[in-house]
């Protein structure tokens, strides 16, 4: 009976080895995809992104305070009229970076305001839904008139909260006339960013578009997925490392079992 009963032995020892094999190959093959899953989408991340949080109530109600806004490197040719850009502030005689709206290119003739107190663009008013109106100190100064041109190789910005903005307007005893190089620009804005929640996009605007000034800036939604990445990469590390964890105090116990001596004396319990 007990030598029938070796091969049966034999067959569940061999069943149960290829088990914990494939077990702690699966476990090591979600910790492995987890890890090059985190670590891939942050490279990819921040190669072409980078996060800057508001602190400011500028462009309210656009973006507001408190919120990180994810923008993405640009160029002067990617910069359009109605594009929110981060820029720095040395043109300015700041350290600090600002956020604002291009709302004037290179050529353009900037000018404010026509009788429903729309910015004018190269003589042509421009209706601004995402402008906020009210005016804290209720002196109108959203409607200050002016009137610049736009220098070669520079913007013209403004915050969207015009009554509570110290934008290209309030800079213009400067070099520029209170334009900003292109080159000061880090990026252009593209989604709004907090933890743990589903970024989204930067609403965009057909202001200038609908009176042929702009070309609709194409979407881009690439940061949601690799932000999305960490914590599901997360995730499944988590997953894998209980896993293993469990493999590693079965296989603990297992050995001890093995190892221990039998009621009867001597020899060790079988094998399980």
């Amino acid at each position: 009976m007990a030598a029938a009963d070796e091969p049966n032995d034999h067959r569940h020892s061999m069943r149960s080895a290829t088990t914990r094999w494939v077990s702690w190959t699966l476990a090591a093959t979600v910790m492995a995809v987890g890890l090059l899953v985190y670590v891939g989408a942050s490279i990819v991340f921040w190669a072409n992104y980078e996060i800057y949080p508001v602190s400011s109530p500028d462009m309210s109600n656009t973006v507001q305070p408190g919120d990180d806004v994810i923008i993405t490197v640009a160029d002067d040719h990617d910069v359009q009229r109605g594009d929110i850009v981060v820029f720095d502030g040395s043109s300015w005689s700041f350290d600090e970076p600002f956020i604002k709206r291009v709302v004037a290119i290179a050529g353009d003739t900037v000018s404010c305001c026509d009788q429903q107190g729309r910015i004018q663009v190269n003589g042509t008013s421009i209706s601004e839904e995402y402008v906020r109106h009210d005016d804290p100190g209720g002196d109108q100064v959203g409607r200050l008139p002016f009137a610049e041109a736009v220098p070669q190789g520079m913007v013209f910005v403004l915050g969207d909260w015009r009554a509570n903005s110290a934008d290209s307007r309030v800079h213009r005893d400067q070099q520029g006339r209170g334009s900003i190089p292109v080159t000061a620009i880090t990026g252009r804005a593209v989604g709004i960013h907090k933890p743990w929640t589903t970024p989204r996009a930067v609403p965009t605007t057909s202001a200038f578009a609908d009176v042929g000034l702009a070309t609709p800036t194409p979407a881009d939604h690439r940061y949601s997925y690799l932000l999305w990445a960490a914590p599901v990469s997360a995730m499944l590390c988590g997953i894998a490392f209980v896993w293993l964890l469990v493999l590693a105090v079965t296989t603990l116990v297992r050995r001890l079992r093995k190892g221990r001596p039998s009621p009867e004396g001597g020899s060790p319990l079988p094998h399980l």
